[in-house]
């Protein structure tokens, strides 16, 4: 995502399906949980607003940390076990990171600077991408945990939770905005500009949500219509918009490219047909 919009920012049997163009024959979109393989279901639901571009669908992919773990991977760590100072040529594309890494699925990690930096703070076993915390920036996903008092993943409430004594409590974090607080009410105010969306959420019994919309969506739109769905969501934290939003799911069940497009002031269009390449991403793994 580019600095100006951040700114922005800051006030089923197996299937394949592209995020762009047409689904194939197998496809289908569906309004209920379709499992994987244990501790992992997948969804696309229709919404009730629909969107000016698409096909207005979120989809929703649901993860059980009892079963995988959610991996950060930046492009900023793999220089730094390569010895290497450029972290440019290190980004790739969702499915490259996903094939590279042996992940099942990938999604944004949040939103990030011109070298590659989470906006917000961020850090990895070994390495800290970015070690300043952003200013309004409410909401914190944190995995890989030190110590058993605390949960497998969860995404930390900064207005409502001592998020300092949380993040020493686990290995992986990354800051990004609120967009639905610890009480299950959406903190985005209602704005014009829209885009295509990745999200990252829990359910009340600790399931880890990512969300993807190709369609472009107001903000606060998406957020209720997130609410609306049968997904038993808690939180939300915003990951990214536009081209950059993706989603790619790699399973021998389910093979879906959540790609980005419209951006207003940007890529005002749905003409975008490939993953754009980031240098930080979250992953899926078996344990």
């Amino acid at each position: 995502m580019r600095l100006n919009r951040r700114e922005l920012l800051a006030g089923l049997g197996s299937i394949s399906f592209l995020g762009y163009g047409t689904a194939t024959a197998s496809a289908k979109i569906s309004s209920s949980w379709k499992t994987l393989e244990k501790g992992l279901e997948l969804a696309h639901f229709l919404t009730k607003k629909k969107s000016p571009l698409g096909d207005s669908r979120i989809t929703a992919l649901k993860i059980n940390p009892e079963h995988y773990s959610l991996e950060l991977l930046t492009a900023s760590g793999e220089a730094v076990a390569k010895d290497d100072n450029s972290n440019a040529h290190h980004y790739h594309t969702a499915e490259e990171w996903s094939h590279n890494d042996g992940l099942i699925a990938v999604i944004n990690a949040g939103m990030f600077e011109p070298d590659g930096r989470n906006v917000g703070y961020m850090k990895q076993p070994g390495h800290i991408n970015n070690g300043k915390l952003k200013k309004g920036y409410n909401a914190i996903f944190v995995t890989d945990r030190i110590t058993e008092d605390a949960p497998l993943a969860q995404i930390i409430d900064t207005q409502d939770q001592n998020y300092e004594e949380l993040l020493q409590k686990y290995q992986t974090a990354s800051q990004s905005i609120r967009l639905v607080n610890s009480k299950g009410q959406r903190t985005w105010a209602r704005q014009e500009k829209m885009w295509s969306m990745a999200a990252l959420g829990m359910t009340a019994n600790g399931e880890v949500l990512f969300f993807h919309s190709r369609s472009p969506y107001r903000v606060a739109d998406f957020i209720d219509e997130c609410l609306s769905l049968p997904l038993n969501a808690r939180k939300m934290m915003y990951l990214e918009g536009g081209p950059e939003a993706s989603l790619y799911i790699n399973h021998p069940r389910a093979i879906f490219k959540g790609i980005g497009s419209y951006e207003t002031g940007f890529n005002e269009n749905d003409s975008n047909k490939e993953f754009w390449s980031l240098p930080n991403v979250f992953g899926v793994k078996r344990k």
